[in-house]
């Protein structure tokens, strides 16, 4: 099983570390690729948990 996540870079919002707090990003692209990123970036956050 490939539980790699494909990306296609034409479709991928754009991210900005924050110069004062790097622990804060901003994410620009349209609504449809940022809520899509962040649906991959759940995704795979949660993949090691459904492998227990």
């Amino acid at each position: 099983m490939n539980t790699a996540l494909e990306f296609d870079a034409s479709t991928l919002p754009r991210v900005h570390a924050d110069p004062v707090d790097p622990q804060r990003v901003v994410i620009s692209g349209s609504f449809a690729e940022v809520c899509a990123a962040l649906d991959r970036l759940v995704a795979r956050q949660e993949a090691p948990f459904a492998a227990s």
